[in-house]
């Protein structure tokens, strides 16, 4: 499981050219040569103006879109989640179909991170599938937005990261999760547990993890002469492993 690389930018409404730069960004990302198209020949999904994109939506009416909401000073938050090539292939994230159910699935954990209300989101994406890096990029925003404050700080950053690995890896994390329940339930199992209350002391000789070893000075001499074989670095562990096994067994004497 590889590590998912993500970021959200934000320019300030208060600017300019922010719309225009708004509405380029969406052209850019809708016309790159990698960009996957559905059957209707469009490369944008996502929902907004209270809807689902139609599935022929064009570029053009798209960016008109987002133009205006950058004009009544509303954020417009631009996002890329990119992973390696023979993770986003083993887990089917070649597809376009994949990348737009994780982030119609994640969108409103992601836009609630940076304040924005599920009632009010809208949100595009467009899948690139690139050779070695196959991404999605995707632009949200609120349609009715209250703050202009546009910062996204590092905190931020990292949760919707994490919100993005657990939607990607979801399956695989579950698996690791099941089998780490396993291993705590066994730990908390009677039988275990009696097993472990009988292992002591005054029956050391029949049992394997705690058994006597009664030729001790020969293997503490055995250690000696292979500490002098030994470089520095490992020297040192060796010795503190050695001081460790003697000590050990100071209470037989």
């Amino acid at each position: 499981m590889s590590k998912v690389i993500t970021k959200l930018r934000a320019y300030s409404p208060n600017k300019k050219d922010t719309p225009t730069g708004n509405m380029n960004h969406l052209y850019y990302i809708a016309t790159r040569t990698n960009a996957m198209c559905n059957e209707y020949g469009s490369t944008i999904f996502g929902y907004y103006n209270y809807n689902k994109l139609q599935d022929d939506i064009t570029r053009k009416d798209v960016a008109k879109y987002i133009k205006k909401i950058s004009q009544e000073k509303n954020n417009v938050y631009r996002g890329i989640i990119s992973l390696r090539e023979e993770d986003a292939i083993r887990l089917g994230y070649d597809k376009r179909e994949t990348w737009e159910m994780m982030i119609k699935k994640n969108i409103q954990e992601i836009a609630k991170v940076v304040n924005v209300p599920f009632s009010r989101l809208e949100y595009v994406g467009v899948f690139h599938l690139k050779k070695g890096n196959p991404h999605l990029h995707y632009m949200f925003w609120d349609r009715e937005q209250k703050i202009n404050k546009c910062y996204i700080s590092e905190y931020q950053q990292n949760k919707i990261r994490d919100i993005i690995t657990k939607g990607i890896y979801k399956e695989e994390m579950e698996e690791l999760y099941k089998e780490r329940d396993e291993i705590k339930n066994d730990l908390k199992s009677r039988d275990f547990l009696a097993e472990m209350k009988i292992i002591n002391i005054a029956n050391c000789d029949s049992k394997i993890p705690f058994q006597k070893i009664k030729d001790r000075k020969i293997l503490i001499k055995e250690f000696k002469r292979i500490t002098k074989l030994l470089p520095k670095t490992r020297k040192t562990c060796l010795c503190l492993f050695r001081q460790r096994f003697e000590n050990c067994f100071k209470w037989t004497n």
